[in-house]
């Protein structure tokens, strides 16, 4: 992990790190900050929006299940902007050796961030969220050093056809026919017989070995993203056009699909791929539209100390026990005086408060941490 201090920020990364930013918001405090809200709205607001931020129990989707995939299909919008670079400058051996860096570095800091031996060494995870996001770079970015645009997306599409054909038609070994059941699929089966250490799902991973294929694909959809982007032919509105189209496609493909193939989350089935790229695709043309052809910028501040250093505050709060700082502040006597429900939203008002501090901190000397 390095420290840069860049001169500027170019304009078109600035719609870029508020999507990074909008979507870190929501793992620095910002679901705590809206939990700590619906008490104070009406029965019916509450019912609907509460199970929004928790996951989906198996099949479904909520706003929470989007998090993880918008993560994705933003690394992938990084691929784009930081290997031309590299590929400019340092050719083929350079991207590989940034690749293989950034690859590696990142899957480790996720088996640290999950525990790492602190339960033994064979009870590793080896699997997790900066791991999978960590294979799923390494993968797209090089198929982008290969393949031309047109063939990016013939891989993508085969991908999610080949594991669609996969979940679908192929019962796993033992199994007299496919199933949809938490343990009865083809990626517990692999998971079961190919992934050591410690399972999130006891015998199978979530973000176990299998998925980690059609995820890439969400990479994917952000590399597609970053060249719309990047054309020198559109005119601002045009790519905003352009993102939301392809979102908007890929949504109502993904809730077509769903019919035969249902949307799960921990199974990242086709349609989850696609449901959550469109949104991503969606939401990218709502934050450029935004910010880029209104010109409308001043609430995007918090979000670009966020965007600007997301990594970074994803492990902190990993490491540094913000809420345990915030009970210290706003503990004892206050939830007596004030009730419960409004005693904890002033903790988790402090507790954002201190990841936003943190961050603006950074942001203002400079200091970018990226891997």
């Amino acid at each position: 992990m390095s420290a840069t201090t860049p001169e500027n920020r170019t304009e078109r990364l600035l719609s870029v790190d508020v999507l990074r930013g909008f979507n870190m918001f929501w793992l620095a405090g910002g679901t705590g900050l809206a939990l700590g809200l619906l008490p104070f709205c009406g029965e019916s607001i509450r019912a609907r929006l509460l199970p929004q931020f928790e996951h989906a129990g198996w099949v479904g989707f909520t706003f929470y299940d989007l998090i993880f995939p918008l993560f994705i299909f933003v690394t992938g919008l990084s691929v784009v902007f930081s290997l031309d670079c590299v590929l400019q400058t340092g050719g083929l051996p350079g991207a590989y050796a940034r690749i293989a860096r950034r690859t590696l570095l990142l899957f480790a800091l996720g088996v640290v961030y999950n525990g790492g031996v602190s339960s033994g060494w064979g009870d590793i995870r080896w699997m997790g969220v900066l791991q999978r996001i960590a294979l799923c770079y390494g993968i797209a970015s090089l198929l982008y050093c290969h393949l031309n645009p047109r063939n990016l997306i013939v891989m993508s599409v085969a991908l999610l056809l080949a594991y669609a054909l996969l979940l679908a038609c192929v019962p796993v070994p033992g199994q007299a026919a496919v199933s949809w059941a938490k343990e009865t699929h083809w990626a517990a089966w692999l998971d079961q017989h190919c992934l050591p250490g410690h399972k999130h799902e006891g015998s199978w991973d979530g973000n176990g070995l299998l998925g980690t294929l059609p995820a890439t694909t969400n990479c994917l959809m952000g590399v597609w993203a970053a060249r719309i982007l990047r054309t020198q032919g559109l005119r601002e509105i045009q790519k905003t056009v352009r993102l939301a189209a392809i979102g908007a496609g890929l949504c109502a493909l993904a809730l077509l699909a769903s019919i035969e193939i249902p949307i799960i989350k921990l199974l990242w089935t086709p349609t989850y791929a696609m449901l959550a790229g469109g949104l991503s695709f969606l939401l990218l043309a709502l934050i450029h539209g935004i910010v880029d052809v209104l010109q409308f910028r001043a609430w995007t501040t918090p979000f670009l100390w966020i965007g600007a250093n997301a990594l970074t505050i994803y492990l902190a709060r990993n490491f540094m026990d913000f809420n345990a700082l915030s009970v210290r502040l706003t503990g004892g006597g206050i939830a007596e005086a004030v009730g419960a429900d409004a005693a904890y939203l002033l903790k988790v008002i402090v507790s954002l408060a201190f990841s936003l501090i943190f961050l603006r901190f950074l942001y203002q000397r400079k200091i970018f941490l990226r891997v």
